[in-house]
């Protein structure tokens, strides 16, 4: 239910009464279409001849405003869709209009509701208007239609009269005669808006002797009314399964009965009747922290891209093979944190789980999840480092949030600017930007400087600690990890990992290196590497082994 101020519905405050009688054929429909929606902060002027009326409010549908669904994703395109954090939200929607109708000053209500705007109606208000007859309407269309140098205009007039109806007018001495034979025959009104008026242009021309120099735009301004609309701040969000992904609050817990959203901030919409449809585009994504397959893994996405067309396909859809139907969205990068019921994480790690092109829509999923070198981050999920280890930034660079550009003259300047954002994951810089490794790279795009921070290779392990008595836990840590997907089936897997085992008799740890590939069921390995020294077995109490190293895996349809 929707609070009390939102009750009143655009039915109440849209006089479907004034709609002309030509048009009532949408009266109905359009009752119901306003009765579904409701109105707030209302704030309408209107000038004192009644010509001119601007109108700004705020419009609200009391529920998702779904537009269609993705076949076969179990997902949704919503129109403004609602805050997930308001319990009684539905779709918001900032309007203004305006209008302005010259004919007004002329054509007062109830008369312009029984209006029907046809050719003929036009030109009987102009001739009410100006007060013209019709012997002064057949004088200024013989001088303005007719015009010769070598004959008379008024014999021009009937010859094309009589050509058209297969008159025989032949007999007439002036206007008047000729106007009185035609009204015995037909509507000499009729007569000009069949023949001569097939246009504004042709009606200014026709009046212009009453008017002066009028131009058709100063009968479009009196005749034509001039509407103005805008939507501010349209938002499309793409409904995801709840199955798979659930909207997360700030302390990482599933918000109940809410779906995540991918949010694309299309900017404001504008219309008029003079300038056409105006599109602002803002272009801007959001994608509403998510846990994945209740698993307590929390996803962020950094850059992403939307395809709602069935006809063509986003560049990345075309590239993965897909169907020129495929619906869904590309990732260009994503960032997962994994939940702490699962491991006690260490704190100043240099690496991050990272979701890389990942295309997800109709057809499945492709792209790779992977282990990468990423910001240091303690145990407050605060930035303490950005990738000093790896390369520096050659200062001062420029960096935009909310819009607006700001100039960083130090790491940790830059430090403190990542801090501030809502999420690290919204850093960005404005390109091009150079950093200094063993040598100077210059990047020119987003997409060259991600590309480069996947290719470091970290020096570092991922360390977790299994247990809860910090004395016999053991220690797992991931150097490097990998898992490609193509259209939902898993393609390859690489892992490189360090398991540390305490000895319960001997000093220190048992370390064994894991290294491990996947390709297909018909191939794959693991290897295990014993550090330092192996590790010492005793076969049935005779034979002593000391255990380096072990693999196994299928090769050629061979196990291993």
């Amino acid at each position: 239910m929707l609070p009390q101020q939102y009750k009143p519905t655009l039915r109440d405050i849209v006089n479907l009464d004034a709609i002309p009688s030509s048009l009532s054929f949408v009266t109905e429909a359009l009752e119901k279409v306003l009765s579904k929606f409701y109105y707030h902060s209302l704030r309408k002027h209107t000038s004192p001849d009644g010509t001119t009326a601007s109108y700004n409010l705020d419009i609200y549908y009391y529920k998702e405003l779904q537009l269609f669904e993705i076949p076969g994703a179990n997902m949704g395109v919503s129109l403004n869709p609602p805050d997930i954090n308001d319990p009684l939200a539905g779709s918001k929607f900032e309007v203004s209009l305006f209008y302005r109708w010259q004919l007004l000053k002329y054509l007062r209500s109830p008369a312009i509701t029984s209006f029907d705007f046809t050719p003929k109606s036009f030109l009987l208000l102009i001739v009410e208007m100006l007060g013209l007859d019709y012997e002064n309407l057949i004088l200024a269309t013989i001088q303005n239609f007719h015009e010769s140098q070598s004959q008379d205009p008024l014999d021009l007039f009937v010859a094309n009269y009589n050509s058209i109806y297969s008159a025989n007018i032949a007999n007439y001495d002036d206007i008047h005669d000729v106007l009185s034979q035609i009204r015995v025959e037909r509507d000499f009104l009729e007569v000009l808006v069949d023949n001569y008026l097939h246009s504004l242009d042709e009606l200014a021309t026709l009046v212009k002797n009453f008017l002066g120099e009028v131009k058709a735009l100063d009968i479009k301004d009196i005749l034509i009314p001039e509407i103005a609309f805008s939507i501010d701040d349209i938002n499309m969000g793409i409904k995801l399964p709840r199955k798979v992904f659930k909207p997360v609050d700030d302390n990482n817990q599933p918000i109940d009965d809410k779906s995540s959203y991918i949010i694309f901030h299309a900017g404001s919409l504008h219309f008029s009747t003079f300038e056409g449809i105006i599109f602002d585009k803002a272009a801007a994504f959001d994608f509403q922290r998510s846990e994945i397959l209740n698993t307590g893994i929390i996803i962020e996405i950094q850059k992403l891209k939307l395809d709602l067309s069935e006809k063509t396909n986003i560049p990345e859809a075309d590239a993965d093979g897909r169907d020129s139907s495929f619906r869904g969205f590309f990732v260009e990068a994503a960032t997962f944190s994994l939940p702490p019921k699962w491991f006690k994480q260490e704190n100043g790690q240099t690496l991050a789980i990272t979701g890389e092109r990942l295309l997800i829509g109709t057809g499945g999923l492709s792209g790779t999840l992977a282990l990468r070198a990423s910001q240091v981050t303690n145990d407050q999920g605060e930035v303490t480092d950005y990738y000093s280890r790896y390369f520096q930034l050659n200062y001062p660079i420029t960096v935009i949030a909310n819009g607006t550009e700001q100039t960083i003259v130090s790491h940790e300047g830059l430090v403190a600017h990542i801090n501030s954002l809502e999420r690290p994951q919204q850093l960005k810089f404005k390109y091009p930007i150079e950093v200094f490794t063993n040598e100077t790279l210059t990047f020119e795009n987003e997409t060259e400087y991600y590309d480069f921070l996947r290719q470091i290779d970290p020096d570092d392990f991922l360390w977790f600690k299994l247990g809860k008595d910090p004395n016999k836990a053991w220690r797992v840590g991931f150097n490097r990890f990998d898992l490609s997907f193509s259209q939902g089936q898993v393609t390859e897997s690489n892992l490189k990992a360090r398991l540390e085992v305490p000895r319960r008799n001997s000093d220190g740890n048992a370390v064994i290196d894991l290294d491990g590939h996947w390709q297909s069921e018909d191939d794959f390995s693991l290897s295990a590497s014993f550090l330092p020294n192996g590790i010492p077995l005793k076969l049935f109490g005779l034979v002593n082994i000391n255990l380096l190293t072990a693999e196994l895996g299928r090769e050629d349809e061979k196990f291993f």
